[in-house]
């Protein structure tokens, strides 16, 4: 089941492959947030790729998930088919 993904930034660029109608990418910078019914990621930059359905977030971002501790991490990369992630320099962050 596809879940439903809310994106807010400050700025969202399009990139376009010639002759194409659809945007390939979308370069969003500036608090970014994107979030579904489950989790949220907040990164200072991300780019999300229409065609491999991947996403990118650079910089100190952080994931909070309903079923686990929120976790901060440098680089994520997620795939938005599956939910596999690939993140860099994770740790776990204490809320207060």
């Amino acid at each position: 089941p596809e879940d439903n993904l809310e994106v807010k930034a400050q700025t969202v660029d399009f990139e376009y492959v010639d002759g194409e109608k659809s945007p390939s990418k979308l370069i969003l910078t500036g608090s970014v947030v994107i979030s579904n019914a489950t989790m949220r990621i907040e990164a200072p930059k991300a780019i999300l790729n229409t065609k491999s359905n991947k996403a990118e977030f650079i910089g100190t971002s952080r994931i909070y998930s309903e079923d686990q501790s929120p976790i901060q991490a440098d680089n994520i990369e997620v795939d938005l088919d599956t939910g596999d992630a690939v993140m860099l320099k994770v740790k776990s962050i204490q809320e207060d």
